[in-house]
């Protein structure tokens, strides 16, 4: 640590050895992190370093100084930011990691100094000339921060206010979506799409919530539906160069594939919100005068029909990708099913979208089966070969698996049932182990209205091996109760439904009786 507040910090500062800076800044985040009062010495050192050149160590652990300590406005606006600045200058200081440190920093500054940036314009004068720079760390920095920057409440409020800053707003969103066609794809790509991917789940979060819909209203807040206008914009532009795109997203790396399967999902989600506004035949959508640049008037985005396929094939090959990443894997089975079960044709309408899509009818896409039952069965692989450790994850992932089975006919549905059953009674969490179990019985039973069909169906599931013992009580605890409570609800429909086929036949006879009589008087007359 630094000692004495009042005079030991100067002297370390000026005594220019960045090996003894160095130490002296640890030694800082190390009281910090022990709960002493360090706020004297860091105004000392942000005035120390950044109005001098020092290496990258330095600047490095001052910056994340800045992070840990709360700073004064004051300090920010008289050191930090002219040292940000200075650091942006890559001309000047001959580093371009210097510039990516400081622009990763940025987001990190207070939300009421960023909303007053985005307001004067100041952050567009400090993250476009990096996202043109030269060298691809600066470009991927400068995507990767100023998403960041750009998806802050305050920022998000502020740039509502008028229609220049939220144009503006709209602007640099486009830059970050169309740095995904960059050369790099390391740096820059990987970059460009995590921001795109958590602009659109932004989006997705607030239409969840309900605070805006796709229609204005005064429940709608002016930040609100700018984002979810941007977020349009943004998959719009992605599915109008999804070859291109997709074509570089396949040299990202395999840390950023995940991303690339929930963007490609998100995307087909905000098509299906609305496929007259996606193909050109609804209402202009809201706030579209505001975004009238971001998409030009010749600009033709392929329909559902199109778009889906191309989007399940990329998407497929990654699921089924056996030297892939297993989270990889996983994510791109999760997108594959989801997608299949909000747009996919099936006689299931009961399922909820999972993209909370309201009019299922509207944006169904005849699909090959072949797609989710790929999905089904790479989920599972992974599942049961034990690439889930993680309980929370194991529930997500045998849940998706569940929803899945709706796409799905009867027949194809009772060999995944079979091999769903024995992984579900892995999950120690009891309130979702019945809640997984009672969703798969529903699937598996939905469809079974015929007499015949019910029977047969019912026999062979009742005759798998694991339901057998879980019934007789082999399996024990709360799965079996499930299961008896499952088979009992069954047995009592089972009993209902023969109830009114008896019913409904007496009826048929006396009114045959009924008939013949009527006959048989007019006969006689």
């Amino acid at each position: 640590m630094l000692g004495d507040p009042r005079g030991q910090t100067a002297q370390i500062l000026a005594s220019g050895d960045s090996a003894r800076v160095s130490a002296a800044l640890l030694g800082l985040l190390s009281d910090d992190v022990a709960g002493r009062d360090v706020s004297i010495q860091t105004s000392e050192v942000l005035q120390g370093v950044f109005h001098s050149k020092w290496n990258l160590q330095v600047k490095r652990l001052t910056y994340d100084l800045c992070k840990a300590v709360p700073i004064s406005n004051e300090d920010v606006l008289m050191h930090v930011l002219p040292g940000i600045k200075s650091d942006l200058a890559v001309e000047a200081s001959g580093s371009p990691e210097m510039a990516a440190q400081a622009l990763r920093f940025l987001p990190h500054l207070q939300p009421h100094m960023l909303a007053e940036m985005v307001e004067t314009g100041e952050i567009g004068q400090m993250f476009e000339p990096a996202q043109c720079a030269p060298q691809p760390e600066v470009r991927g920095a400068a995507a990767a921060a100023l998403g960041q920057v750009l998806l802050v409440p305050a920022v998000l409020h502020s740039a509502a206010k008028t229609a220049a800053t939220a144009q503006q707003y709209a602007l640099h969103w486009q830059n970050i979506t169309d740095a995904m066609l960059d050369e790099n794809p390391q740096h820059v790509v990987a970059s460009a799409l995590a921001s795109t991917t958590a602009l659109l789940t932004a989006s997705l979060g607030m239409s969840s919530s309900g605070r805006h819909s796709s229609s204005s209203g005064p429940s709608a807040s002016p930040g609100s539906v700018l984002l979810q206008r941007v977020a349009w914009a943004a998959a719009a532009r992605v599915a109008a160069a999804l070859g291109p795109v997709l074509q570089m997203c396949a040299y990202v790396p395999h840390t950023a594939q995940v991303d690339v399967a929930r963007m490609l999902l998100l995307m087909v989600g905000e098509a299906a919100r609305d496929p007259a506004t996606w193909a050109g035949t609804g209402d202009p959508p809201v706030g579209s005068g505001v975004l009238s640049t971001l998409l030009p008037p010749n600009l033709v985005l392929p329909p559902l029909p199109v778009l889906v396929p191309a989007v399940l094939s990329h998407l497929s090959a990654m699921a089924t990708n056996r030297a892939g990443d297993a989270a990889v894997r996983s994510e791109a089975c999760r997108a594959v099913l989801k997608i299949c079960v909000m747009v996919g044709s099936s006689d299931s309408s009961s399922s909820p979208s999972p993209l909370g899509l309201a009019d299922a009818s509207a944006h169904r896409v005849p699909l090959p089966l072949g797609w989710a039952h790929k999905a089904l069965e790479g989920l599972l692989d992974l599942e049961e070969g034990g690439m889930h450790l993680v309980e929370p994850g194991s529930h997500e992932i045998v849940g998706i698996a569940v929803e899945g089975l709706s796409v799905l006919p009867l027949g194809a549905r009772q060999h995944f049932l079979a091999r769903l059953w024995p992984v579900m009674a892995r999950i120690r969490d009891a309130p979702a182990r019945l809640r997984l179990f009672a969703t798969a019985w529903a699937a598996a039973v939905q469809h079974l209205h015929s007499p015949g069909l019910v029977n047969a169906s019912v026999d062979r599931m009742f005759k798998d091996a694991f339901l057998l013992k879980a019934i007789s009580g082999e399996e024990g605890g709360a799965f079996q109760s499930a299961a008896q409570l499952a088979l009992q609800a069954h047995l009592k429909e089972q009993h209902e439904q023969q109830h009114q086929r008896q019913k409904r036949a007496l009826e048929h006879k006396e009114e045959l009786q009924a008939q013949q009589q009527q006959q048989q008087q007019q006969q006689q007359q």
